[in-house]
């Protein structure tokens, strides 16, 4: 069984910045302890463990409002998915420190949004229900729509004369084009901005081109980690190969390797490049 190792791998830009912010807090003396991590920093299990186990208190269970009120001192990290403007707004009421990190393609597309808010238009917002990116876009304004990839666009009732039409920067770039023909139809005049991010892209446009060279693909990420589905979906929609969703190693013996003779390691943007190490090593092994 032969063994490729699809590129790029490692944590993406965002990932990169957040992780370096709070580290960096963890050091700095003056930084006030304790550190609350206002949900998970990134959606992958291994590094927010690694951050709980250097004395992080990691908040999560309940919306972000609810688990800010139950902070008196310290400092609060912001996580790389943003938050609501509503979340800045108790921060500076509770004279709360806070180390923002989140991901420069969520603020620029979150900017975006206001900017075109003031403009006059109704946004439709493409992403995932309960996912932070966009509970943190869509609590902003109530002239914001979320429309999900499961929704029928063909009931899309909207009575607006000037309408914006953006996505979460983690989904599918593919099913973003698609929804946005559906919309154009519906509504010919609508304005749009496809903001998936090029981290996003490349692992999506990889994933394709090796699905059509291999028999297995094969995903290392968490499975709460958006652009880590995505790959899978995006590998099983646009190719023939096989496609399966790890969160590491220990995971293989789920898979069925009858009658594969190459495999394709890829990974979402927010995996430790050493879990996708360990998956080519046990598979090397097998």
């Amino acid at each position: 069984m032969e063994i490729f190792e699809i590129k790029p791998q490692g944590f993406c830009f965002g990932v990169v910045s957040a992780i370096n912010l709070l580290n960096k807090a963890l050091k700095d003396p003056l930084i006030q302890k304790p550190i609350y991590m206002l949900g998970d920093l990134v959606h992958n299990k291994y590094v927010i463990n690694d951050f709980k186990e250097k004395g992080v208190i990691v908040l999560n269970g309940d919306s972000r409002e609810k688990l800010l009120n139950t902070i008196i001192d310290g400092t609060v990290i912001l996580t790389a998915h943003g938050v609501s403007d509503k979340i800045y707004q108790i921060l500076e009421a509770k004279k709360l420190k806070y180390i923002d990190t989140t991901c420069p393609n969520v603020f620029k597309t979150a900017k975006l949004i206001k900017e075109k808010l003031q403009d006059g238009y109704h946004i439709l917002y493409l992403g995932v229900k309960n996912h932070p990116e966009t509970e943190g876009v869509i609590s902003n304004n109530n002239n914001i729509t979320l429309i999900t990839l499961q929704d029928d666009l063909d009931n899309l009732n909207l009575n607006y004369q000037k309408i914006f039409f953006t996505n979460q920067t983690t989904i599918s770039t593919h099913e973003v084009e698609i929804v946005y023909n559906k919309l154009k139809q519906k509504f010919p005049n609508i304005l749009y901005s496809e903001e998936v991010c090029s981290a996003t892209k490349l692992r999506q446009n990889a994933v394709i081109e090796a699905g059509k060279l291999y028999d297995l693909i094969i995903v290392v990420g968490d499975k709460s980690s958006n652009n880590s589905k995505e790959l899978k979906n995006v590998c099983l929609k646009h190719t023939n190969a096989k496609c399966e969703l790890i969160d590491s190693y220990k995971d293989l013996n789920s898979i069925d390797f009858l009658n594969i003779t190459s495999v394709g390691i890829t990974s979402g943007a927010s995996t430790p490049k050493y879990l996708v190490d360990e998956v080519i090593d046990s598979l090397k092994k097998l």
